[in-house]
């Protein structure tokens, strides 16, 4: 198993067993042993917690990392090869090598993520709204959801 955060999780929350199950009499089930992992529900939590922790803090990262660049590319255009200017423009390499390198291992632990998410449970998770009125995607971008052309109409009339 690779060394991740979601491998961790899947390591950390897992108890495979077998546990004798008792069913009614009435529904036709036997009772009997069954290989069941009763860790299953904390693990998706975990997974799912991942999931907007990521999906949440990956814009914003996103963001540092182009202000890096926008401010490495200011201190490159403005290097005159004095010991201040070229400090000033080592250190913005620096901030957007750490910058990119946080942006591609949340990119990379989010992707693992939701993999794993849909292997186990069949069906995808994300925290992110889909068409929902104002809402927050993550970069502070708002939503819109899309009008109707009654409200279209009625936003026309009043001038909106």
């Amino acid at each position: 198993m690779e060394n991740t955060i979601v491998s961790k999780v899947q390591e950390l929350y897992s108890n495979p067993m077998e546990t004798y199950v008792a069913t009614s009499n009435l529904d036709g089930g036997a009772d009997g042993w069954k290989q069941t992992d009763p860790m299953t529900f904390i693990r998706r939590m975990k997974l799912e917690q991942e999931i907007r922790f990521l999906e949440f803090w990956l814009p914003r990262m996103q963001k540092n990392l182009s202000e890096a660049q926008r401010w490495a590319t200011i201190w490159k255009t403005q290097n005159g090869g004095d010991e201040i200017g070229e400090t000033k423009f080592q250190a913005a390499k620096a901030k957007v090598k750490g910058e990119l390198f946080t942006v591609n291992f949340m990119q990379s632990e989010l992707d693992a993520t939701q993999l794993a998410y849909l292997e186990e449970y069949e069906k995808p998770f994300t925290s992110i709204p889909l068409n929902t009125n104002v809402g927050d995607v993550g970069d502070g971008t708002p939503t819109y959801r899309e009008l109707t052309k009654e409200e279209e109409e009625e936003c026309e009339a009043l001038g909106i």
